[in-house]
């Protein structure tokens, strides 16, 4: 009749309370994680980063998260890469923050190593810039925790098309003597539509600088023959 309240249309920003229609669809997809079998192993997560994933269980994979940037979401990359090695992980730490050493084990990739300042404790504490690389491509990366033999964190300043990069590298004793390598980045690329790739990259190079760490580090602390 003429007194009853006319129906409200709903559209796809009707609000709701205070949330809109986008917001609580959005909400629903960011409330779960799952995992997606490719030819890379690659998990596409589409939830907030803070939700715990097991790092193990993929070279890589991929976060949509929550993040705006003037006015447009951008999604969050991950990789993870991992290393045994038969030294323990006093050796491994060292030979890792050792960034001067690293063109003598690293490979092609990095023939030229150097600290660009020294960070506390000195020389490759908290603070320190590295640069490293082959010419003419060099990166830059900050280390950001230092807890020598155990963890390290480190972000990259210049040099690799990412921005809000954020690593972090976890030695754990396996309980024989030896050391299980982890390393766990982060990172929202420059270039939308590069995610991917770049997490690929990542996931390989940085892989196989573990893999040659871990390596080395075993064949230093091997007994000599002699």
């Amino acid at each position: 009749d003429g007194s009853s309240t006319p129906a409200l249309r709903s559209s796809p920003r009707t609000r709701v309370g205070c949330t809109t229609l986008v917001d609580r669809v959005l909400h629903a997809v960011n409330s779960f994680h799952w995992v997606s079998r490719s030819r890379w192993g690659c998990v596409q997560g589409y939830g907030r980063a803070s939700v715990p994933v097991r790092r193990e269980a993929v070279p890589f994979r991929r976060s949509c998260t929550p993040v705006w940037r003037e006015g447009f979401p951008v999604s969050t990359f991950s990789y993870t890469a991992s290393a045994h090695s038969v030294a323990p992980p006093v050796a491994v730490f060292a030979l890792i923050a050792d960034a001067p050493g690293w063109p003598s084990w690293a490979g092609f990739l990095i023939s030229q190593a150097r600290w660009e300042r020294e960070g506390e404790p000195r020389p490759g504490g908290v603070g320190a810039i590295r640069r490293f690389g082959r010419w003419p491509q060099f990166g830059r990366e900050e280390i950001l925790a230092y807890d020598p033999p155990r963890h390290m964190e480190y972000t990259v300043l210049s040099g690799f098309p990412v921005r809000d990069y954020h690593a972090d590298i976890d030695l754990d004793d396996d309980g024989a003597g030896g050391t299980h390598l982890s390393v766990h980045g982060t990172f929202v690329p420059k270039v939308r539509g590069t995610g991917r790739v770049l997490a690929a990259v990542s996931s390989l190079m940085i892989g196989n600088f573990a893999r040659r760490a871990a390596a080395e580090a075993g064949r230093r602390a091997a007994p000599s023959s002699s």
